[in-house]
């Protein structure tokens, strides 16, 4: 790899990676790469910072791999999100800083993996059908102890509250200036009757809610992911909720490994 930088700050103005080379401003960063990158580029509003080629260094060997680590590395030189220019979808890898929702949620946030958020709930939407998919009826009926849910009833409860998560950062994103209200799971979860539905359906249904919040996320633009608007009394933002819903599938992923022994390690 050949490649040319100065430490100075970058000049604002357009900034795109295409087939083999990176380029910014002329004589100001030019990268030449063996692999075929998918088409990116950062509008000139958004301004540049300093930066250095130390994270090139560490390039994967694989094209995918290569790809999306030049795009990550782009990013943090900015400090902006990623805008896909074969799609126009925008992509963001920044996890949400404390100050963006309550303390409580730090319980499934913490538990997201680095990457892209949207990416990993697409992961998830594979993934986790592929787990629940397997469970048999005796399973299905499991509760740990006599006051918890069923195996059932955590699967509905899943689709519930992703649709809830997403409806508030439908709300956010479009900047409601009405607070979004919360939500009674318990009381909810009397009145569902998850226990009447077999497993397949069930999860057919979490299929679509995570189909559904995935063309939402997907067609965010960037000042969208930024935003912060009030729910259930308290600040949240866009991309907070994003990642609550991925890491509170996660923690009732895990509950059906440890407590209710119904799945293997996902």
């Amino acid at each position: 790899m050949a490649a040319h930088s100065t430490r100075s700050p970058l000049p604002p103005g357009q900034v795109s990676l295409s087939r083999s080379r990176i380029h910014s401003g002329p004589g100001t960063l030019t990268l030449d790469v063996p692999w075929p990158l998918l088409p990116l580029s950062i509008p000139a509003h958004w301004q540049a910072v300093p930066h250095t080629l130390t994270d090139l260094r560490r390039t994967p060997s694989d094209t995918v791999g290569a790809t999306k680590h030049f795009q990550q590395v782009i990013a943090s030189w900015y400090h902006v999100p990623l805008i896909c220019e074969s799609s126009g979808a925008a992509m963001t890898s920044t996890r949400p800083d404390s100050s963006e929702y309550l303390p409580y949620f730090s319980r499934y946030i913490d538990l997201v993996p680095a990457g892209d958020i949207v990416e990993i709930l697409a992961a998830h939407a594979v993934s986790t059908p592929a787990v629940l998919e397997g469970l048999t009826l005796a399973q299905a009926a499991v509760r740990y102890a006599p006051d918890k849910w069923s195996v059932r009833q955590v699967i509905g409860h899943l689709s519930d509250t992703e649709r809830v998560f997403a409806y508030r950062a439908l709300r956010v994103a479009r900047q409601e200036p009405a607070p979004a209200e919360g939500f009674d799971a318990p009381g909810w979860m009397q009145a569902a009757h998850f226990d009447r539905r077999d497993i397949p359906d069930l999860v057919a249904e979490w299929r679509s809610v995570r189909a559904a919040s995935l063309n939402l996320f997907r067609s965010l633009t960037p000042p969208a992911w930024g935003r912060t608007g009030m729910a259930n009394g308290h600040p949240i933002s866009v991309q907070a909720l994003a990642y609550i819903i991925a890491g509170h599938e996660l923690h009732h992923l895990a509950l059906l490994q440890r407590s209710y022994g119904v799945i293997g390690e996902t």
